[in-house]
């Protein structure tokens, strides 16, 4: 993609957008031109020197919002462009996706469906439900960003978590759409605004990370119930096997534990997952945001961070300095078997298997052209004190993700022995 114009440089919360042109390229045939403001996206990552940025794109005739599709993607008028300063490999965060996906379609019919059948049928009357490529995630693939006639380096064009993907109707009060922003004690205390990032339903004059129990008394109820049971169950005031059926989904909590174990996916605990409820009432989990993943952990090292070394990532009481408690360590004291038989389904099926995870990886890097890599590592060099300690030096290659992932299979099936 080639952009004109100045790009953004505000990284403070109100994300001042630079208006720019875009032209989008296969190899050298043009695919569409178009305007867009763009701004700085993300939150630790702002602060990088490799940064993200978002784009709202409109046609440059008529100025209006400009619907782009993609493959067998929703259509969208807004797309982010990933830098990645921590994860240069580029593959982790959209290779985590494809895997957490493949997790969790996987089973009998309707519990393959990711979300559940009455999230589909509520579409029916519109659409015939036609939402067969709906994500539930983010889903990318490797991009050289130019301004002008400059690269400016290799990115990845993402999808943005638009509700779209995940079956929300945000005129909808029941359909309820949370992510958690940094939250390093939330399941330390009651449901509060300030945890959370909120995309539906709306909410008037909302802004992320505000006090909703005035804007939105009926969703700072449902976030009040389900934060209130997480910590009663820590507590010991509720028996966890007995009530989880009038507040979570269990397959989907499952699932989200396993695949952050088999990915190490260690800053899922209090931040970068998404928390959803289509009925108001049982909430589901889907992963996000994953480039922290195979290996990647803040504040390691390759010896500290190793497939075997780390543990079982979900069974910790905190999992950082900064964190609280890990409320996700009450499934290893109640629902052992459950994640045991799981693990066996998942590694019977290959959905979690060195073979799929290879796949997935050589994927996304085969769309990279080496000789962008080389420019794009000297144009920001990695590693740096203008890149935030993440624990990536030394762990951006194809072949060291492979083999982090091949050992902790491994790892995992030795403890709960799983041997095929």
């Amino acid at each position: 993609m080639v952009t004109q114009g100045a790009w953004p440089t505000d990284v403070s919360d109100a994300r001042t957008a630079t208006s720019v042109t875009v032209t989008v390229y296969e190899g050298a045939l043009p695919l569409f031109s178009a305007n867009a403001n763009m701004s700085i996206q993300g939150q630790s990552s702002a602060t990088q020197n490799k940064k993200g940025y978002k784009f709202k794109f409109t046609n440059p005739t008529t100025g209006n919002k400009l619907q782009i599709k993609i493959g067998d993607w929703f259509p969208s008028s807004k797309w982010d462009v990933k830098g990645y300063a921590v994860d240069r490999t580029l593959v982790r965060d959209a290779v985590s996706s494809a895997l957490w996906r493949k997790i969790r379609r996987t089973g009998t019919f309707p519990g393959n469906l990711i979300a559940p059948m009455s999230a589909w049928q509520y579409w029916d009357t519109v659409d015939l439900d036609t939402h067969a490529s709906a994500l539930f995630s983010t889903d990318g693939f490797p991009v050289e960003v130019w301004n002008g006639s400059t690269f400016s380096y290799l990115g990845v064009w993402r999808t943005g978590a638009d509700i779209d993907d995940f079956l929300m109707d945000d005129a909808n009060r029941a359909h309820i759409f949370m992510q958690p922003q940094h939250a390093g004690t939330m399941w330390d205390h009651a449901f509060t605004g300030g945890d959370w990032s909120i995309s539906s339903p709306k909410i008037k004059k909302y802004t992320d990370q505000m006090d909703i129990s005035k804007a939105a008394p009926d969703v700072q109820a449902a976030g009040t119930r389900i934060m209130q049971w997480c910590m009663d169950v820590r507590s010991g005031g509720v028996d966890m096997r007995v009530t989880y059926p009038f507040f979570i989904d269990l397959q989907s909590w499952i699932d989200y534990i396993l695949f952050c174990e088999v990915s190490g996916n260690e800053d899922a605990v209090q931040n970068n997952f998404n928390m959803l409820t289509w009925d108001n009432m049982r909430w589901h989990l889907c992963a996000y945001d994953m480039d922290e993943t195979f290996g990647i952990v803040f504040n390691t090292t390759p010896a500290t961070a190793a497939p075997d070394q780390i543990g079982f990532i979900m069974n910790r009481n905190t999992q950082s300095l900064w964190a609280g408690t890990n409320f996700f360590q009450m499934f290893f004291q109640h629902f052992m078997p459950e994640l045991r038989a799981r693990w066996a389904e998942l590694r019977r099926s290959g959905a979690i298997s060195y073979t799929t995870i290879s796949a997935l990886v050589t994927q996304q890097t085969s769309m990279i052209d080496p000789a962008m890599m080389q420019q794009d590592l000297a144009n920001y060099p990695p590693y740096g004190t203008d890149v935030v300690n993440f624990g990536s030096a030394g762990r951006c290659s194809y072949t060291y993700i492979l083999d982090w992932a091949n050992q902790r299979i491994a790892w995992i099936d030795a403890q709960w022995g799983y041997s095929g």
